[in-house]
This record gives structure tokens, sequence and C-alpha cells, in this order.
């Protein structure tokens, strides 16, 4: 039934009454809405369009944060390269070292820690946050932190032991950082490294010392003896698949030296 409308230019006086209080009158029955909802059909087919550009972004988007985290990673070990390099000019061009990784029988899978087995002294890259005389050649204790790292050493849980200029040795547990050091001893032969600022040797790597501390999973950033940075995929897991699983109380000869020769080996770049 269509609307019944005033005719003439005169309002009718219920109108001036209802304006004049600040009501506004209500559509007379009959009249038709202007505001019209979604129906079932319409909103259904909105969330599959949701649905369906969410499935196409996600994968960019996973890639694009990985490719930023592999970026900051790579950051991360340029300043711990500088921090090499500050540390040999102050100790006779002899790389940090790793108590471990001495003795008959080393632990080059402890490449990672920071401190000593009893978690007192620092050790292996930990000295380069406490061996110059303003309190380290590494300024910053966080650049031993993979942002890719989801295993079980965060920054977070040695902070306070760790993010100010020394070691607090309270505690009986070793510090870890997420980057494996190659140590001051070769793991291919056991040999000290007398040149370690070559162009072409690995210095630091992806954590080894398990699976899960090899952050990137699809391969390693790779820092060398003149502080560039490159990447080293994986394709094939001929790294990842020779890493233990858990970690080891005896380990196996030549394990990490044969880790050692595939990571610094020229093929699968990218």
């Amino acid at each position: 039934m269509d609307c019944v409308v005033a005719t003439g230019n005169h309002p009718r006086q219920s109108d001036l009454v209802g304006r004049h209080q600040g009501h506004v009158p209500f559509p007379a029955a009959g009249c038709r809405s202007s505001h019209r909802a979604f129906t079932l059909v319409e909103l259904l087919v909105v969330i599959s369009i949701v649905v369906l550009l969410t499935g196409i972004l996600m994968p960019s988007l996973s890639r694009a944060r990985a490719a930023s985290e592999r970026m900051s990673c790579a950051n991360n070990m340029r300043q711990v390269g500088c921090a090499i390099h500050s540390y040999l000019e102050d100790n006779r061009d002899r790389l940090p070292t790793l108590s471990q990784a001495s003795g008959n029988n080393p632990r080059y899978s402890e490449g990672m820690a920071l401190t000593t087995s009893d978690g007192q002294l620092c050790d292996g890259l930990g000295l380069l946050l406490r061996c110059a005389p303003l309190g380290g050649h590494l300024s910053d204790a966080r650049a031993l932190y993979c942002p890719c790292h989801r295993g079980d050493h965060p920054y977070d849980r040695y902070a306070s032991r760790i993010g100010g200029m020394f070691f607090d040795g309270d505690s009986g547990d070793v510090c870890y950082g997420n980057y494996q050091y190659r140590s001051h001893r070769d793991p291919a032969n056991g040999n000290l490294i007398r040149d370690p600022m070559r162009s072409d040797r690995v210095i630091l790597t992806d954590g080894l010392r398990t699976r899960v501390d090899f952050s990137h999973i699809t391969g390693t950033n790779r820092l060398f003896g003149d502080t560039h940075v490159d990447w080293r995929a994986d394709v094939d897991r001929s790294i990842v698949n020779q890493i233990p699983v858990a970690s080891m109380l005896v380990e196996p000869p030549n394990l990490y030296g044969s880790i050692w020769k595939v990571i610094e080996g020229n093929g699968m770049i990218r």
C-alpha cells in the first residue's frame, strides 16, 4: 500500500508538534525502509572470498617473514664477526678458546656454549662479552641469538646472566647462544686454527648441537673469516640429517668434522 502524503505546502500540526518536542515522526505504515541487510548467500560469498585471499597471501607473507629473519640473522653474524676480529687484534690472532673442544675427548657439539660446563666462567663466544677493558668486544649479547630460533635456548632464558657487561656466575647451568662456533680447534682435524681470517673459512653457522637448534631448517647463514656472510641452502638435507636429534654425552669421533666439511662445501648455495 502506498504512503499517503499530505498535499499542499503547509505542514500538519502533528508534525510541527513532534519537531518542536525534538521527535522525528515514524514513517507511515506500509512505507518501505531504505536499509537492506545482507542475505545469507551474500555473507557466505564474502567469507569465501576472504578465505581464498588469505590462502593465496599466507605463503607470500611467510616467505617475506623468513627472508626478513634471515637478513636479521646475517646482520647478527656480521656483528659477531667484527667482535671476533677485535678479539684477534687483542690476542695475537688467536680465536676465543672453547674449553670443551680441548683435551683428549673434544666436544665440538658445545660450540653454542657461552660458558664453561659448570656455568661459572665465560667460554667460546662468551669471551667476546667480557674480555675488553670496557666490558666486551661484543656490546649486545642479543647478537648471539637468531630471530628464527624456536628451540630451548632463547635470549630471554639467559638475559639475566648475559644481558649486561659481565656474566653472573652464580648458576651452575651452561648458557647457550644460537650460533655454532667452529672453535679455536678445527673439528675437521683437531688442529689449532692458525689463519682464522681466511675468506674461505666458515667460522659461524646455525646451531648444530641438536636438530632443533638448526634454526632456519632449510639451510644456514655462514660467517666467514673476513666477516662476509652468505646463505648455504640444505635442500638435500645433507647437513640436518647428520645433526644429532638430542644432545649427546659421548660425541662420535669425526661427526662434527664431517658436518663442517659439508657446510663449507660450495654446493647448494642460494
